[in-house]
């Protein structure tokens, strides 16, 4: 509804419970997300948003890299001996 303020759910006390109990690595830091009547996805979400280190933007991952660049200079190096090999997608 149109001209209606949008109030947070969950207050900072209880989003420094959640994060407390997990950072702490409590096994039963879920536990304390539903205590505070927080839904599960909910505390996954800002666990995975509160990280010490920042994830790694932009440059393929290593894991999803299939031509490695021994294979990028093997090619290469096929298509300046034979110059009728053609690269076609």
């Amino acid at each position: 509804m149109a001209g209606q303020a949008t109030t947070n759910k969950h207050t900072p006390g209880e989003w420094l419970r959640v994060l407390a109990a997990y950072h702490a690595q409590r096994t039963d830091w879920l536990t304390v997300a539903a205590n505070n009547g927080m839904p599960r996805p909910t505390a996954y979400r800002w666990a995975s948003e509160d990280r010490d280190e920042a994830l790694q933007r932009g440059d393929a991952r290593a894991a999803s890299t299939k031509v490695t660049p021994e294979i990028k200079a093997a090619l290469e190096s096929y298509l300046n001996e034979n110059r009728q090999y053609t690269c076609k997608a």
